[in-house]
């Protein structure tokens, strides 16, 4: 049985319980067709978090999860020191490596998610002449939030990996112009067997938007859009974030407080109903290296509209989808009225997501790069 380590850029924890959900749906599905697969994350933990929740930190934590091996460990993130950061995350990173090798064995690939842990995947690439691939996800290079030293820092990264995927065609085409590499296209996957179609009609129409409440994810132009839409269309935020506050103001001042909910942050086990007691779905980001709610949402059979985010492009490419708008407020009031006068079929655009976004449609791309990396090592 071929051995893949994941290097994640963070998991699932007692701070934050949602990170790397797609990362983990991704390993069982190696794991289900085959490969035998170890974990690997640092979370980077800031002291706000810890003072807010009065939890511990700095503390090696060892699991197994639907038959994946993960060990993560929570350390401070020191303000205003992002170099020395990304140091510590690569060396605690490191010593994970190690363990999982002196306890697993050597790994006959090594798959990086995210840029910045990449410097324990260059040195397991010296150090036990074992390749690695790299997905990228994050989306700093677009919104031009990256130092010289980080973006050097990626160069490097990227130009020692084997193969290098982008989770969306503009995202690919992106970091393949900055950095003049190759980079793949494969998008993430939707779990159908928790998100699926069931839908219910409903004299209100419902519309749901799910994201962090920060200024990329730009939920203060829906709520002004929602402003601008007949009383019966209704709005519930997942999600939250340092725009909390502001937002709930937002919501008062426009007198939306009956249109509005806020329902806080929301696992991946309590999503879907969600999306089920929904109409619409909207994404009103101003970036997106993909947007993994677009496609859990479609999965449930709803209609979205999303802005021309990058990432929404390569999923909304067809009309039976939904619309795309532009960021200001009076293109997405428009285009969410017209999805609400349009009848769509639920079962079609569920059925896009599985032809797309599936398990299979996933390995069959993945598998390939895969198998190619190890070709090339042999």
């Amino acid at each position: 049985m071929k051995h893949i380590l994941v290097i994640a850029h963070s998991f699932k924890n007692s701070f934050v319980s949602y990170a790397g959900n797609f990362i983990a749906e991704q390993s069982e599905v190696l794991h289900k067709n085959g490969y035998k697969i170890s974990l690997i994350a640092v979370n980077m933990v800031s002291i706000k978090s810890i003072i807010k929740e009065k939890k511990i930190f700095g503390k090696n934590f060892d699991s197994s999860h639907n038959n994946l091996s993960i060990k993560t460990k929570h350390i401070i993130s020191i303000p205003f020191c992002r170099k020395l950061n990304l140091f510590r995350r690569n060396y605690h990173l490191k010593k994970l490596a190690k363990k999982t090798i002196f306890q697993e064995g050597k790994p006959d690939l090594t798959h990086l998610h995210v840029f910045y842990s990449g410097g324990a995947a260059i040195w397991l690439k010296n150090q036990y002449k074992i390749p690695y691939i790299v997905t990228e996800h994050f989306s700093v290079f677009a919104r031009n939030l990256l130092r010289k030293s980080e973006e050097n820092f990626a160069r490097k990264v990227y130009e020692n990996a084997s193969a290098r995927i982008a989770v969306s065609m503009a995202f690919r085409d992106l970091l393949s112009d900055k950095f003049q590499l190759d980079f793949e296209y494969i998008p993430n996957l939707v779990n159908l067997e928790k998100f699926y179609c069931k839908r219910k009609k409903r004299d209100k129409k419902q519309l749901v938007a799910v994201g962090k409440l920060d200024f990329n994810k730009n939920h203060s132009m829906l709520i002004d859009a929602l402003k601008l839409l007949p009383e019966n269309i209704c709005l519930s935020i997942v999600g939250d974030g340092n725009m909390q506050n502001s937002l709930n103001k937002q919501t008062k001042i426009l007198g939306l407080e009956k249109r509005v909910k806020f329902l806080g942050s929301l696992g991946n086990e309590e999503l879907p109903d969600i999306y089920q007691k929904s109409d619409i779905f909207v994404l009103p980001s101003r970036y997106e290296t993909f947007g993994i709610v677009l496609i859990e949402a479609m999965a449930c059979g709803l209609p979205v509209v999303a802005t021309r985010c990058q990432g929404a492009e390569s999923i909304v490419t067809d009309e039976r989808l939904g619309e795309l708008c532009d960021i200001n407020v009076e293109d997405m009031s428009a285009k969410i009225l017209k999805v609400i006068n349009r009848n769509y079929d639920s079962n079609f655009i569920s059925n896009f997501v599985k032809t797309n976004f599936s398990d299979d449609s996933f390995f069959e791309k993945i598998s390939k790069i895969i198998e190619r990396t190890m070709d090339d090592k042999q």
